[in-house]
């Protein structure tokens, strides 16, 4: 492949290049054929984006895009065609670029399978059957099935057969080869070889040929083949078949049977099969059937056939002539077996003799059986004897078979005639003008519906006669009579039966009613169903409704039901009744039992029927004091549902059962905490017997100093506390301050600024004023503000009638005392003590020295408990 870069139009845009418009390659069938490529390039200007598909499976390329600006890209394509048989398969190279002037360019592949040779053989088996030093050949041809040329070899090993010619080759034209078989020295028995075609060339290399050799001491002959006599059936009958074969056992393969339809307007069946010697047959309509049996020995077949006249279901009289009908038979006429005589003898042939037997069985009702009617005879009946009813039925038809021979009606006369009313009579048939011989059996048929439609009696009669003097046929022969047509149906009322009783028992209230309703689809096809309750205690309603074959009844009530199923076609009705027993359910009794709470119903024994449904309820919580009852659900012996964890239970009644309410105990916990801390834990609901943490925290500058409550001695001071609820309890923490060394609070030296080293802090003197810390704070003042001072409000002391009055300013949690003297060198005396403070200020009245004119007074103070 050569190809230039660069040539052609040169565009302001890319276009598509290529050096091939088609490609063609060969390859034999069940071979790859060789790769290709082509070059392509842009024969415009900027970049060409390519991408390369292909539109069949056998052809593929690559790369399946690219670019392109000056330079050739080689694209190859491979090609799958080993699974492709003989032929030639064309597909297309699509190469396109949205941008390309000039695309999509194609181009068109032709790849050319080239068939390889197939052995072609005109016979998959040979057999062959020799006297006993007898030669004998045959003959098969060679052809090639598939292209081209083939040779081909033929091999056999056994010495009694030869092949000629041994090879050759075949293009389109077909080979002989020669089988030639000699038993020369072989004993009588079955020989077998195998040729074997074989070919370098071929796809379906190498072929065989099985050969059968059957040396014999005598010709083999045909199996001998009898398919029995012919039948008449009326359907839906089936017919037997009586065949029988017969063979002379040669070659030795054994006999083999087939059945067929030779002719017949319907479908056979075969049963069991169509390969048993005497199956039976059935048939798909009526009609005139020929079915053939053929038997084979292996090499040679016979055959023979059986005709079968189906005859319709509104077939409604029949004579087969199995036995004789006792017909009133006049003249000659006679029922038995036919001689097959005359006819021959006249001086125009006379047609045809009688037959020798009857088309099924043997016997036939005919004039004279023994030879040819008489000379001169007048008009000679047979004629059956009692009426047939054909009142039911219409499109009347009268058919039989037919063995005639008779001159023209010129001379000689034969009829066949009915009557309504055994007097008048009406030809359905005469014999032509011409003369009349039948050489087989023939079925005749005649409708008779324009007389015998719906009539109470049909006459039939055959006549022979009246004949001259001259020539003399065979006369009348008839067999398999028979009269039918298609029933006159009327309308008869529907047929109804509804259902059988039944029996159910509350709370079960429905049924499912099983009627069965039939119609013979007169007037109109169409029939009307309604149920309804006939008798019976309560109401019944019908789903999906009344007018259905098979509701289901649903009662109200107890008791027994009657109810009617009329069913009308429009012009008659039918009605059918069923019986169903509703039984009342049985009761069964529920104890219901409570420890706690109320319960609905109380608890107690109640009786229930089958199937009520109940709702249980028992209120929660049940509040005793300091005692809770919580229901925690309930269980149930005898009906399910058996438990549960709620305070209400709907239940149907089922069984027997016992319903007994759970419940569960809370105790009330009590907490408090005293003043300067708290608890953990508020007052609430406990668990008997958990066990409950309550934790007590001190205020800043305050300890816990211990339980008081439902505690036990071991447990006042312990913190934690774990307090096991076996009862309802109450429990308060208590709190005490935090004092340095000599007593004083932490918390009123860190409301003054010291919040550590305590011990230190109360022994100082901040103020400078003489008193430490600790004073300050027993005394009521300020450490930290020196005109604080522990003193009596001057303007508060004041004589009074039953006293003097003194005052000093005071501190809540201390206790004073009063001393006095009238001279300061004297020792004081006490005049009151463990007075209580009122702060801001306490007044105390002297009534001991109100007659003095000048005492001194001093006040100690003590803090709580101190005194």
């Amino acid at each position: 492949m050569t190809f230039i870069v660069g040539t052609g139009d040169v565009t302001d845009a890319a276009c598509i290049g290529l050096d091939e418009t088609g490609i063609a390659v060969r390859c034999d069938s069940g071979q790859i054929a060789a790769s290709n490529k082509f070059a392509l390039w842009n024969r415009g200007s900027g970049t060409l984006d390519y991408t390369i598909s292909t539109n069949v499976d056998w052809m593929k390329v690559w790369p399946v895009t690219g670019t392109a600006t000056t330079e050739a890209d080689l694209i190859g394509i491979t090609f799958n065609s080993a699974s492709l048989g003989g032929g030639v398969y064309t597909g297309l190279v699509t190469v396109s670029d949205g941008g390309a002037t000039n695309s999509p360019q194609d181009i068109r592949v032709i790849l050319t399978v080239n068939q390889r040779p197939g052995i072609g053989l005109s016979t998959s088996a040979v057999y062959m059957a020799c006297i006993t030093n007898q030669t004998d050949s045959t003959t098969f041809k060679i052809s090639n099935v598939g292209g081209g040329l083939m040779t081909y070899t033929n091999r056999k090993t056994q010495a009694w057969l030869a092949v000629t010619p041994t090879n050759g080759m075949v293009q389109t034209e077909s080979d002989f080869v020669y089988l030639d078989f000699n038993p020369a020295g072989l004993a009588p028995g079955v020989y077998t070889d195998l040729i074997t075609v074989t070919s370098g060339e071929a796809t379906n290399t190498p072929q065989q040929i099985p050969v059968t050799f059957s040396v014999e001491t005598q010709p083999n002959l045909a199996p001998v083949v009898e398919a029995g006599g012919n039948q008449t059936i009326i359907l839906p009958a089936s017919n037997a078949l009586n065949a029988t074969v017969t063979d002379d056992g040669l070659p030795g393969f054994g006999i083999t049977v087939q059945w067929s339809k030779a002719s017949g307007p319907g479908a056979v069946t075969f049963t069991p099969s169509a390969t048993v010697e005497d199956p039976t047959a059935a048939f798909s309509t009526t009609g005139i059937y020929m079915l053939a049996l053929t038997a084979s020995d292996g090499v040679l077949s016979s055959s023979d056939t059986v005709t079968i006249a189906v005859q319709p279901q509104g077939t409604f009289f029949v004579a087969l002539m199995n036995t004789n009908p006792a017909w009133s038979a006049a003249g000659s006429w006679a029922f038995n077996v036919p001689q097959g005589a005359g006819g021959t003898n006249q001086t125009d042939g006379g047609g045809a003799p009688d037959p020798a037997a009857g088309f099924s069985g043997t016997n036939v009702y005919g004039y004279n059986l023994a030879g040819n009617y008489a000379a001169s005879i007048s008009e000679t009946y047979l004629a059956v004897t009692n009426p047939i009813n054909c009142g039911a039925y219409s499109n009347v038809h009268l058919g039989f078979w037919r063995w005639l021979g008779v001159e023209s009606k010129s001379w000689d006369h034969a009829y066949v005639r009915i009557s309504t009313n055994g007097t008048t009579w009406t030809n359905m048939w005469e014999n032509p003008s011409s003369n009349f011989s039948d050489r087989a059996w023939a079925y005749v048929e005649y409708n008779l519906s324009k007389w015998a439609d719906r009539k109470t009696n049909l006459y039939i009669r055959w006549v022979m006669g009246s004949t001259d003097s001259a020539d003399q046929y065979c006369g009348w022969n008839i067999d398999d009579v028979i009269v039918r047509g298609d029933p006159v149906i009327t309308n008869a009322p529907p047929v109804v039966d509804a259902g059988t009783n039944q029996t159910i028992t509350l709370p079960v209230s429905n049924a499912a009613l099983n009627a069965t309703v039939s119609d013979d689809g007169l007037p109109s096809g169409v029939t009307n169903i309604t149920w309804s309750k006939q008798s019976g205690p309560g109401t019944v309603s019908f789903a999906p409704s009344a007018n259905v074959e098979d509701p289901t009844a649903t009662f109200s009530a107890a008791g027994a039901y009657t109810l009617a199923l009329v069913v009308s076609d429009g012009a008659l009705a039918r009605t059918g009744t069923v019986v169903v027993t509703v039984n009342s359910p049985p009761s069964y009794t529920l104890e219901v039992a409570t420890a706690h709470g109320t319960a609905t119903p109380a608890p107690g024994t109640y009786t229930n029927a089958l199937g009520t449904v109940l709702t249980n309820a028992v209120t929660s919580p049940d509040m005793q004091g300091t005692t809770q009852f919580v229901c925690a659900g309930w269980t149930m012996s005898g009906n399910d549902p058996l438990s549960g964890a709620t305070n209400v239970l709907e239940m149907t009644v089922t069984n027997d059962a016992v319903l007994t309410w759970l419940w569960t105990t809370n105790y009330w916990l009590e907490t408090a905490a005293g003043p300067n801390g708290s608890v953990n834990a508020g007052s609430t609901w406990q668990a008997a017997g958990v066990t409950t943490q309550i934790a007590a925290t001190a205020d800043v500058y305050y300890h816990f100093t211990n339980w008081s409550g439902d505690i036990s001695a071991d447990d006042i001071c312990v913190n934690p506390l774990e307090m096991v609820m076996d009862a309802a309890k109450s429990v308060m923490a208590h709190f005490a301050e935090n004092t340095a060394t000599s007593g004083t609070p932490e918390w009123w030296l860190a409301s003054y600024g010291w919040t550590d080293e305590f011990d230190t802090a109360e022994s100082s003197d901040t103020d400078e004023d003489g008193m430490a810390a600790w004073q300050e704070y027993i005394a009521g003042t300020s450490p930290t503000d020196g005109q604080s001072r522990f003193e009596f409000r001057r303007d508060d002391v004041r004589a009074a009638d039953e006293g003097c009055v003194i005052a000093w300013t005071s501190e809540s949690n201390r206790f004073y005392g009063v001393w006095w003297k009238t001279n300061l060198a004297d020792p004081l005396v006490q005049l009151a003590t463990n007075l209580d403070a009122t702060p801001p200020l306490n007044t105390y009245t002297d009534v001991v020295n109100s007659a003095e004119t000048s005492i001194y007074y001093r006040i100690d103070v003590h803090r709580w408990p101190d005194h």
